[in-house]
């Protein structure tokens, strides 16, 4: 990132984790070194399925990062993960 950004400031970044069966990286980031607000960006993967994932958060970021892995952790390839009934009630 820093060759291709230079002025970006790499808070956090996962190039191949796994939560359940999916497969994902992320990365957090500002934008310049004075930027109040976090960036955060994942893809996720699982079989022919994949998923990208966006956020941005105030400085204080680390309950965004918590929401965003935890909704990874419930995509649908998830084991223990159930699909909402056709009436769309849960």
């Amino acid at each position: 990132m820093p060759h291709l950004f230079p002025k970006h400031v790499l808070l956090a970044g996962r190039r191949s984790g796994v939560l359940g069966e999916v497969v994902y990286a992320l990365l957090c980031y500002r934008e310049t070194p004075s930027s109040e607000q976090v960036i955060i960006q994942a893809v996720a993967v699982f079989k022919d399925r994949a998923w990208t994932l966006n956020a941005i958060s105030p400085l204080a970021y680390g309950d965004t990062l918590l929401q965003v892995l935890e909704h990874i952790g419930k995509l649908p390839s998830n084991p223990g993960v159930q699909p909402p009934p056709a009436s769309g009630r849960r």
